[in-house]
């Protein structure tokens, strides 16, 4: 089966992840190739036309941030469904981190979650067409279905930046990699 064959059966029956229209989805080995070592990157999608199985592909699809994720499946098909939510679909307050105005942890922490809920608890509720969700729902939908979990990431990522051990990266400026320059 192929990316394109298992979309067109995701989106029969799984339509609401479509973002914009469109159900964004690609399928990943479990290991690299030997295209993927001998460029030194990770691990690169395979193309939309290439037979895959279970055994040894998984799939990644984007999800809306808004969604019940209750209800979407952990395989299909037989193969293993991994989710992140759509940049298209955040907020603006939760993309500061990518401009790098607020670091992750203060960005995506527990209190900032909590107030995008509260404020927002109504207009959740409608999207979700379910006035009996709780807070606790609504804070593990925005945080890939475990809210506890991700207090513990965010706490590690906390750590991390204040022990200093990303001010290595402080220099790192990517206007410095010109495209002309490569070689």
């Amino acid at each position: 089966m192929t990316t394109i064959e298992l979309r067109k059966d995701f989106v029969k029956q799984f339509g609401a992840l479509a973002i914009d229209g469109t159900v964004h989805m690609c399928a990943f080995p479990y290991e690299k190739t030997k295209e993927d070592l001998e460029s030194g990157g990770g691990k690169r999608s395979t193309k939309e036309d290439e037979e895959i199985e279970p055994a040894t592909h998984y799939l990644f699809a984007w999800r809306p941030l808004i969604i019940d994720f209750r209800k979407l499946p952990e395989t299909f098909c037989g193969f293993k469904v991994e989710y992140v939510i759509s940049s298209e679909t955040l907020p603006e307050e939760f993309c500061a981190d990518w401009d790098g105005l607020v670091p992750y942890d203060e960005c995506w922490s527990e209190e900032h979650i909590l107030a995008y809920v509260r404020e927002h608890a109504l207009e959740i509720c409608e999207k979700l067409n379910d006035f009996t969700v709780t807070e606790k729902f609504m804070c593990d939908m925005i945080t890939d279905g475990d809210f506890e979990r991700h207090k513990k990431y965010v706490a590690e990522e906390r750590a991390q930046r204040l022990s200093g051990a990303y001010d290595d990266m402080d220099d790192f400026d990517l206007d410095d990699f010109d495209d002309d320059e490569k070689g």
